[in-house]
């Protein structure tokens, strides 16, 4: 049987992640992906021309997600802003619904991994929705967490997903592609000869 070989760029819908500082502008620049419809999750949009949905748990999301798959109603592009209060949502729905009052109440480590369990159910529902044609985003919040890499003697601080240990990482291997939004930090030498970093306005994408 012959290989069927294909060349050059496929068009095909993205699966990606949008997360940054505070108030750089993460839903404003989600507004402006193709006919994008908001998953309103923390209710943020409300100063921005956009379509959306409010979310106020986990099963409102869940369940526009599924209608969503269902007739995308024209959309090109489903949002969740934030993933990170989704997560929130769904450890709650899990507290809830289990009788419990927190994660640790499942007993050591057992919590936390029952809600990355359950949010790779979430991740699922999106893939069906990539795969129907839709382009999904979602847009999380950052935090600050110490990395110490096995080649380095020293570790040093990173800007992360603000998820929880046991979901960022599903979330990374979900995505196509990954963008951190940041102001651009200038090196400055002050008069002490010291070099410090400044934070600028100027706003850049990696």
């Amino acid at each position: 049987m012959g290989l069927k070989i294909e060349r050059g760029i496929r068009q095909e819908p993205v699966a990606a992640v949008l997360y940054g500082t505070e108030g750089i502008g993460k839903s404003t620049l989600a507004a402006e992906f193709p006919r994008p419809l908001i998953l309103d999750t923390e209710h943020g949009s409300g100063r921005i021309n956009c379509a959306r949905v409010r979310c106020d748990d986990w099963m409102s999301l869940y369940g526009a997600l599924i209608d969503l798959g269902g007739d995308s109603q024209g959309f090109q592009t489903i949002v969740i802003d934030s993933i990170d209060w989704a997560e929130s949502m769904l450890r709650d729905h899990m507290l809830k619904k289990d009788g419990k009052k927190s994660l640790e109440d499942y007993g050591f480590g057992k919590g936390h991994v029952k809600l990355a369990e359950q949010f790779a159910t979430l991740l699922s529902v999106l893939d069906e929705l990539v795969r129907g044609g839709l382009h999904v985003l979602l847009v999380g919040h950052s935090t600050v967490k110490r990395t110490s890499p096995p080649d380095m003697e020293e570790g040093y601080d990173r800007y992360e997903l603000k998820l929880t240990r046991q979901v960022a990482p599903l979330v990374k291997e979900w995505a196509d592609v990954i963008l951190f939004a940041n102001y651009r930090t200038k090196l400055v030498e002050g008069a002490d000869g010291r070099v410090r970093g400044r934070g600028g306005k100027e706003r850049i994408l990696y």
